[in-house]
């Protein structure tokens, strides 16, 4: 399979790409706008009785967020610098989502004035806060089906025993109670639809009529590290589940959460190695390769992972003319973040080609990784793939992050006129063409 293939894109991406690993230092990322939109084709196909949902905490990249808006995906967010920054995009906030269930009065109120009306709830306390800040809201009720005996329990959502009391209060008090909000993360779906049974029945009774039913956790955030099948075979086993369980029958409107299917195949990472170790353990050569990226960046669900990274082996970039082509040998290969901290571990025990110095890795399905610090540097013209230079990273480097260029001008074997300084006549473009002017 070809490196196109492998990560979705097309020849000039990957030449951009190439062209973009040689002239700065710091990592990429490259965003396909495609891909987005063949998953949720896919989701389509597979879950059509659930309306997908996207979180914006997990990618803020403006025009990932607009091409979102573009396929009618509603969004959910959880603070108010979320809600500013879907703000200052200028997206459309009638269909999104207040996914917190405990919020600043201050939240509540922007909440009001951006036109969002869907919150969510857990409490009688959360209840009259939203009575004094937003009293038409419709209000989404969150539930906790955790076993309580267990380990891992969820402090956030309201108790099957509270509910009687919410719905009680909220019709006193004049809200709208109008769904309910379930996380399938840690919980046994059996126990989950059994709780929803009983809530749906109980609310009734109380008459209050439930229509919508919110499901988090259907793919858990880095699950499409391990690639886009793993991630289709995990979100498809939990959908049949939910629907013998008969949350799909309970005449509510089904919304899903979709963050992680949606964006995570969608981008690929280029991280750069800086620095180059090796030994031999017996008569076998194990590699450990370091790159400019780390586990207090782009890798931080590592930290939140027990046991094996939840990395796949990243596939090279290659391409380098100075390059004599990687060799074939594949070698037992350990890659380490740059923060120097014995915790920073990107992925280890896996084989990969032997790589040297200033190559580049491509780390694909990275989509709802940590990527705060990688701001948008150009949309190439005539295509959907989108690109990001990290700011201020910790590797440094002589260059540092540079714009990325603008190839969709530049194909291979193209003749131009150039009038440089002087210096006139037409010149043959190589594989790779690169002009750069001082300010």
């Amino acid at each position: 399979m070809s490196l196109q293939q492998e990560v979705g894109w097309d020849r000039d991406t990957v030449r951009m790409a190439r062209y973009l690993a040689e002239v700065q230092s710091e990592p990429f990322v490259v965003t396909s706008l495609a891909t987005i939109q063949d998953q949720l084709s896919d989701w389509v196909k597979t879950m059509q009785d659930i309306q997908p949902t996207f979180n914006v905490g997990s990618n803020l990249t403006e025009d990932v967020l607009n091409h979102l808006q573009h396929l009618d995906i509603p969004f959910t967010f959880s603070n108010k610098q979320e809600l500013s920054r879907m703000a200052n995009s200028g997206l459309d906030m009638s269909t999104a989502i207040f996914s917190n269930s405990v919020k600043l009065s201050s939240h509540l109120k922007a909440a009001q004035s951006h036109g969002v009306d869907i919150l969510y709830c857990d409490s009688v306390m959360e209840l009259k806060k939203i009575k004094k800040t937003h009293p038409t809201a419709r209000i989404i009720v969150q539930l906790n089906c955790e076993d309580q005996s267990s380990d891992q329990t969820n402090e956030c959502g309201a108790n099957v025993s509270d509910i009687e009391e919410i719905i009680r209060q909220s019709d006193s008090l004049e809200l709208n109670i109008v769904g309910l909000s379930v996380d399938l993360t840690l919980s046994d779906v059996k126990r989950v639809a059994g709780d929803v049974r009983q809530v749906v029945e109980l609310a009734g009774q109380m008459g209050c009529s439930l229509s919508q039913i919110h499901l988090q956790g259907l793919c858990p955030p880095g699950l499409s590290t391990r690639g886009v099948d793993h991630l289709t075979d995990h979100l498809t086993k939990l959908v049949t589940v939910v629907q013998e369980e008969g949350l799909t029958n309970l005449g509510m409107d089904i919304y899903g959460d979709a963050t992680e299917f949606l964006v995570g195949p969608s981008v690929t990472l280029a991280a750069k190695i800086i620095d180059v170790k090796e030994k031999f353990e017996g008569s076998d050569k194990v590699m450990t390769y370091v790159i400019n990226e780390s586990v207090f960046g782009v890798f931080s669900n590592n930290l939140a992972t027990e046991g094996d990274t939840p990395v796949s082996a990243p596939l090279p970039l290659g391409g380098g003319k100075n390059r004599k082509g990687l060799t074939a040998k594949l070698l037992e290969t350990n890659l380490g973040g740059n923060s120097g901290d014995v915790l920073d571990v990107v992925v280890e025990d896996i084989v990969l080609q032997k790589m040297e110095l200033e190559d580049w890795l491509l780390f694909p399905n990275m989509g709802t990784a940590n990527l705060t610090e990688y701001k948008t540097a150009r949309n190439m013209n005539g295509s959907h793939h989108i690109v990001g230079v990290k700011t201020g990273g910790l590797s440094g480097g002589d260059g540092g992050a540079r714009p990325c260029p603008d190839m969709s001008d530049i194909t291979p074997d193209k003749t131009v006129n150039l009038d440089v300084a002087g210096i006139r006549g037409d010149w043959e473009l190589g594989e790779t063409f690169i002009y750069e002017t001082e300010e």
